[in-house]
C-alpha cells in the first residue's frame, strides 16, 4: 500500500482524466467523392467517464449518426472523440455536447448523438439502485428539423 496513493494519482492524471492535459484527437477527413448523402451510423462506441460530482464511473455506449456533406470522417475518429470527451470529470449531458463540438466543424451540422450510460454513483451509493440507466441525446441540422430522418436513425439503431 506504500505506493498506492502515487499509483492512483498517476492513473487519474495519465489515464482517467487524460483529456485535461492532452490535445483533442486529430480528425482525419476525406473528400466525399461518391457524394454519399445517406445516414452513416457508428454505434455501440464504448463510453467510460467519471462523474464530476462523486468521482464514480460512468459506463456506457454512444451512437453517432451523420449525413455526409463535403467530407467524410475516418470511422475510428468517432471512437477517439468519444474517448476524449469522456476522459475528464464529466456529466453525461456535456459528454454529448463535447462530442458534437469536436465533430461538427469537420463533418457539418447534420449530426445526431445518443449516449446510454450507467452511473455508478447511483448504483453503489445514494439510492443504490442496481438498474438505472440514463439516455441523453443531441440532434442537430436535418436530424432536428426533419422527423423522418430522425426516425430513420432510431430505426437503424434497432437493426442487429
Amino acid at each position: 500500500l506504500k505506493y498506492t496513493p502515487l499509483r492512483v494519482a498517476n492513473m487519474y492524471v495519465s489515464e482517467i482524466f487524460s483529456s485535461l492535459t492532452q490535445a483533442p484527437p486529430k480528425l482525419t477527413k476525406f473528400d466525399n467523392t461518391d457524394d454519399i448523402d445517406q445516414i452513416v451510423i457508428v454505434k455501440n462506441i464504448v463510453l467510460n467517464s467519471m462523474c464530476e460530482h462523486h468521482f464514480m464511473p460512468i459506463l456506457g455506449k454512444v451512437h453517432i449518426g451523420y449525413i455526409p456533406q463535403g467530407k467524410i470522417l475516418g470511422l475510428s475518429k468517432f471512437n477517439r472523440v468519444t474517448q476524449f470527451a469522456g476522459a475528464k470529470p464529466q456529466v453525461q449531458e456535456r459528454i454529448v455536447q463535447d462530442i458534437f463540438n469536436m465533430l461538427s466543424p469537420v463533418i457539418g451540422e447534420d449530426i445526431i448523438i445518443v449516449a446510454e450510460a450507467e452511473h455508478l454513483c447511483s448504483k453503489v451509493r445514494g439510492p443504490k439502485d442496481p438498474c438505472p440507466s440514463t439516455t441523453t441525446s443531441l440532434a442537430n441540422g436535418r436530424f432536428r428539423s426533419d422527423k423522418s430522418i430522425k426516425d430513420e436513425f432510431y430505426n437503424l439503431l434497432k437493426i442487429v
